[in-house]
């Protein structure tokens, strides 16, 4: 007999979707419509990805506001970096290899986080701000190389890109025991980055509002393309 049961019930390690991820893509791939739509999407973030690098130097060019911020103004600003990445890299590998098992929710997350990337460059667009007079700068070692390239790039302020990335992780991940712990990951992660001084604290604010609009719209997505949620069919006795 068969049944339905949410992923959202698996836990790490998850020795369903080990024995299965093979099957899983398999049946994906010969669907033409995922097909159709995966190249799509790779598509779609493909062209986001090639114009960022000429969108970060248009906000690091142009004049900016600074804010006074009084919770920075508390802080000593101090040099996280190694913290900042090395925390949210190992949330970032832990989620993929998690719903990589999983192919229709892995295609969710790229749309989640394509919309998440569009967002937050429209609402810069609004929004020009300088960085914090304070800020020790924050290189990332992936994408400093990918989009930021030879541009230090400081104004790419409201909202923060690292916490939203972090609590749409939290969003996405069908894992009650994962979701809670990107949600504490995404406070360390605001509180890392106040500490250097790299945003002001408005810009982490608001950061998990836009991660779970992006997240929610991305919902929508599937169920028009889909037309339901992610599920997978186990053996039940």
């Amino acid at each position: 007999m068969e049944s339905q049961k949410h992923i959202w019930d698996y836990a790490i390690p998850n020795e369903i979707a080990s024995t299965s991820i093979k099957a899983n893509w398999t049946a994906a791939l010969e669907m033409r419509l995922f097909s159709v739509t995966l190249v799509t999407t790779l598509a779609v973030c493909g062209i986001v990805a090639s114009f960022l690098p000429y969108y970060f130097n248009y906000i690091q060019a142009r004049p900016g506001i600074y804010i006074n911020d009084p919770i920075l103004n508390l802080l000593t600003p101090i040099n996280a970096s190694l913290y900042i990445f090395g925390l949210l890299y190992t949330c970032v590998f832990i989620c993929l290899s998690y719903i990589s098992c999983f192919p229709r929710f892995l295609l969710k997350a790229a749309w989640g986080y394509c919309i998440l990337t569009c967002l937050r460059m429209l609402v810069m667009l609004f929004v020009p701000l300088e960085a914090p007079k304070e800020m020790i700068y924050l290189l990332d070692p992936i994408l400093s190389l990918i989009v930021y390239q030879e541009v230090a790039v400081t104004k790419d302020l409201f909202f923060s890109g690292h916490t939203a990335t972090m609590f749409i992780l939290a969003c996405g991940v069908p894992n009650k025991a994962l979701k809670t712990l990107f949600t504490v990951c995404t406070v360390i992660m605001a509180a890392l980055l106040l500490k250097q001084h790299v945003h002001y604290t408005v810009d982490v604010l608001v950061a998990p509002l836009f991660a779970y609009v992006s997240w929610k719209l991305a919902e929508k997505i599937e169920e028009k393309v889909f037309g339901n949620i992610s599920t997978i069919t186990t053996e039940s006795e």
